[in-house]
């Protein structure tokens, strides 16, 4: 029994993943491949990110912007408690 290497199927047009896998010489087409166009799973070549464009959102954005609200809140919180401390 021979193994054919193969290459992975284009996923949505955006990628020719490099070969992981291979299948029997005895058989016509590749089963990974015709598995991953049945399913849109390929289980041998993980998505690859696609680029962003410049000026593309950050995924951590949202998250940064929430800390930075919170620690003024928490400044502008300490900040009155301090000032009535001192007025009292």
């Amino acid at each position: 029994m021979t193994l054919t290497p193969t290459r992975a199927p284009a996923t949505a047009g955006r990628r020719l993943a490099a070969t992981l896998y291979g299948y029997s010489s005895h058989l016509d087409t590749c089963p990974w491949c015709e598995r991953a166009a049945l399913t849109g799973q390929d289980l041998f070549n993980p998505p690859q990110a696609l680029p962003q464009y410049p000026g593309a959102p950050d995924a951590h954005d949202g998250v940064r912007r929430t800390t930075l609200i919170v620690a003024i809140a928490a400044a502008l919180i300490l900040l009155v408690v301090l000032i009535a401390v001192a007025a009292g």
